[in-house]
């Protein structure tokens, strides 16, 4: 028997079978373009969330320095204070 190619079978298909092999193409590679979109998704995501956290580590960094000077200084003041207080009361 003679070697048949797809294209010599395809005209003696019933219309069904074509579009349900149709539709399973379609199908198969819709899904693997949403498997590469999700892909992509996932990892624009990734360097988003990577990205907050960076800043969230910044704004905690300068916040934890910020609140040390102020600590600093208020207890400068104080000694300060104190000082003032005691010159005070020795008048």
């Amino acid at each position: 028997m003679a070697e048949t190619s797809l294209l010599s079978v395809l005209p003696n298909l019933s219309i069904g079978v074509v579009s349900v092999g149709a539709l399973v193409y379609v199908a198969l590679d819709f899904r693997k373009a949403m498997d590469k979109r999700a892909e992509r998704h996932e990892a624009s995501m990734k360097e988003r969330e990577d990205a907050l956290r960076q800043v969230e580590r910044e704004v905690r960094t300068e916040l934890v320095g910020s609140l040390q000077k102020s600590t600093s200084v208020i207890s400068e003041n104080s000694k300060i204070m104190e000082r003032v207080v005691n010159h005070l009361d020795k008048h």
